[in-house]
């Protein structure tokens, strides 16, 4: 198997462990395990099982920007771009609910902090260049209207993998805190 395959084959291992077993259970012996391959060969691909960690998350949620990016792109006027952006957000993190959960819960610190913080940072710039295309703000209230849209964001990708929370009304609260967006001006 090439490279970068048995790469994203122990990755996919990983996330299956995580998920049938805990993440307590993932160890570098218990993912190769589960990838059919041996301890040795993973540890060639990551020198430590923080390093799988790392490149788990990292894979993980970085697949959510271009995703929810992708269906904006799709629409047309910014209001349906916002509102396909909700429905992408929400269903990318349905599809990956579970893993998300146990990720944000357990790999915190700072190598993960980073990572986090500069997708958001290039997400933010995404929207702002939207807004300030389309609604014709200054670059400043652009920035500042798309740090709220992704806090908003945030708060609903945090709302939305609590099972307590109705998806239907996460997901109106969310697209109408969004459009009250498009009434601003400054």
């Amino acid at each position: 198997m090439p490279a970068p395959q048995r790469r994203e084959q122990l990755l996919d291992s990983a996330a299956t462990v995580i998920l049938k077993d805990g993440f307590d259970a993932a160890t570098m012996e218990a993912i190769t395990a589960e990838a059919g391959v041996s301890k040795a060969l993973g540890y060639s691909y990551f020198e430590r099982i923080d390093d799988l960690f790392q490149a788990l998350f990292d894979r993980e949620f970085s697949a959510i920007y271009p995703y929810v990016r992708e269906r904006m792109e799709a629409e047309n006027g910014l209001e349906n771009k916002l509102r396909g952006k909700v429905d992408a957000l929400l269903e990318i993190t349905a599809a990956r609910r579970d893993l998300y959960i146990v990720l944000d819960r357990y790999l915190m610190g700072p190598s993960f902090t980073q990572g986090r913080d500069r997708r958001r940072a290039e997400w933010i710039g995404y929207v702002a260049g939207l807004f300030e295309a389309e609604l014709g703000v200054s670059k400043t209230t652009a920035e500042t209207m798309a740090s709220l849209v992704q806090a908003v964001d945030n708060a609903t990708m945090s709302l939305y993998l609590d099972p307590s929370r109705p998806v239907s009304e996460t997901k109106e609260i969310t697209l109408q805190l969004n459009l009250s967006l498009l009434k601003l001006r400054t």
